[in-house]
């Protein structure tokens, strides 16, 4: 212990400092000190470690919409590849279909292979049909008119598989009333094969 005299006015003042009050002292500066450094350091990683975290969730976004992306794309890629095989084969017969009275760029392409009797619509260019109308392949057999189905103009621009056709002497387009089809009227004609 050490003694530190006072002088006050009217005596002498015996005051007895501990040097372990000193010690606390720099100790409890230390403990606050350090109390600091380490709410501070903690705020500083707590930042990080939340600015982490949001890189994350954006990056998993980002991976989910990539993913996304390849899906559709592996899609259009097998959708292509099974059209080249289509219009590739060596048996496939192409058959244009035009407007017959020339008045029109109205345009359709058969894909036809006459071996498996797979019919095959690539429509090119067709206005959307008014309101209860729609759309009808036909193919002449033996001068007989007969029903391939009903197709849609799609812009997708994906080829339609038609009813299977074994022999056909000409295709034909046309526009009929919604529903089942009487049969094939010369009006009703917007596009002819060449055949």
């Amino acid at each position: 212990m050490a003694e530190e005299i006072n002088k006050n006015g009217n005596g002498n003042v015996k005051v007895i400092v501990s040097r372990w009050s000193k010690a606390y002292k720099i100790l409890l500066a230390a403990c606050l000190f350090s109390m600091i450094i380490g709410t501070c350091t903690s705020i500083f990683f707590f930042m990080k470690w939340y600015q982490a975290q949001q890189d994350y969730v954006s990056m998993r976004s980002e991976n989910s919409k990539a993913k996304q992306d390849i899906e559709i794309l592996t899609l259009d890629y097998q959708s292509i590849f099974n059209e080249q095989a289509i219009i590739r084969d060596i048996n496939c017969q192409v058959v244009n279909l035009k407007d017959p009275k020339g008045e029109s760029t109205n345009y359709a392409r058969i894909y036809w292979n006459r071996f498996s009797g797979e019919v095959f619509l690539d429509v090119i260019f067709l206005p959307v049909p008014q309101a209860g109308k729609e759309f009808h392949l036909w193919y002449y057999d033996m001068g007989k008119a007969i029903d391939a189905g009903k197709f849609r103009v799609n812009f997708d621009k994906q080829l339609q598989r038609m009813m299977s056709v074994v022999v056909a002497d000409r295709w034909v387009v046309s526009l009929e009333p919604e529903g089942e089809s009487a049969g094939l009227t010369e009006e009703s004609i917007i596009l002819r094969s060449a055949l």
